[in-house]
């Protein structure tokens, strides 16, 4: 992971922004919260408070360092999940064009360079606090009171064939229904 992302795997920012919002957040499982999927499953210690030796003398195979009571749990299937969710990024039309989950082809960072990690990583950041926002909208009463993600409206068909070296014209509008300032990076993937 990303050191600058470490702020959204910490108890601190979990409990504000996920454990504590909500009933829907207060189900959410984090790190010795004392819930286990499967009772006597010796992969699953995070429910469990306890340290790698203690962990290890109960029969626990410890294949990841404890963290902080109530840190964020990777899940595993965030990447499988995120490319569910509509961000423009049309992963659920076509794997190949890739979404905040990745993509079913070589990924490129936005300078045209493979990755050196994982290919969700560039996305961890923002998929975290879209998380974030969408259990915020649980407990907000009113749809004005509660933040929306931008709104981009590309001219012309969102399909284009191109030969090799020519130039694509791009014509994009992007918005924000709550009115705040937006900042826009586009690249080639």
């Amino acid at each position: 992971m990303r050191p600058e992302f470490a702020q959204y795997l910490s108890a601190e920012w979990t409990r504000e922004h996920v454990s504590s919002v909500g009933p829907f957040g207060a189900f959410y499982r984090v790190w010795g919260d004392g819930k286990q999927m499967v009772p006597g499953d010796i992969f699953d210690y995070f429910g469990l408070d306890l340290g790698p030796d203690e962990l290890r003398a109960k029969g626990y195979r410890v294949w990841t360092p404890p963290q902080p009571k109530g840190a964020w749990i990777s899940e595993g299937d965030t990447s499988t999940f995120m490319n569910l969710i509509d961000n423009g990024l049309r992963a659920h039309e076509d794997a190949s064009f890739g979404g905040w989950g990745g993509r079913n082809a070589p990924d490129m960072d936005a300078v045209g360079a493979l990755p050196r990690d994982y290919a969700a990583a560039r996305w961890f950041e923002l998929a975290q606090r879209d998380f974030a926002a969408r259990l915020k909208w649980t407990v907000t009463p009113s749809f004005a009171a509660a933040n929306h993600e931008p709104r981009i409206t590309i001219s012309g068909t969102l399909n284009r064939r191109a030969s090799i070296g020519s130039t694509v014209r791009l014509v994009a509008t992007a918005s924000d229904p709550d009115r705040n300032a937006l900042t826009v990076k586009w690249w080639w993937s």
